[in-house]
């Protein structure tokens, strides 16, 4: 039995490797390259975007009503989710320090993003 579990995780890494060589493949032509975090797109897709990006006016006219109405209620999500990020990193100051567990690096598990408009 463990001959045949050894054999299908070694099958399993495998396939691992070769995805991984696949998106790579793939995120060489197509994908931005990311450095330090933060994803750069070659200077042509950069300039195709901004060809593409359209004005306030023109979003307005072009968006349906129900979505901008809708909007504000979807964007308000963002307060308790702040709420709640402060109140976890207190929790995790307070509480893993009185226990002796090792703090955890937050920004190996939450990403913020922050979308700017150039």
């Amino acid at each position: 039995m463990n001959e045949q579990i050894d054999a299908i995780l070694a099958r399993i890494r495998g396939l691992e490797d070769e995805l991984e060589r696949e998106v790579e493949k793939r995120r060489a032509v197509y994908g931005p390259a990311i450095k330090e975090n933060v994803a750069e797109f070659e200077q042509d897709v950069l300039i195709r975007h901004r060809r593409l990006k359209m004005g306030l006016v023109q979003f307005f006219r072009e968006t349906p009503l129900l979505n901008v109405l809708t909007s504000p209620v979807i964007y308000s999500l963002g307060i308790p989710l702040a709420l709640v990020d402060i109140w976890v990193t207190v929790y995790q100051h307070i509480c893993f320090r009185a226990y002796g567990i090792p703090r955890v690096k937050r920004s190996d598990y939450v990403i913020i993003a922050i979308i700017c408009v150039i």
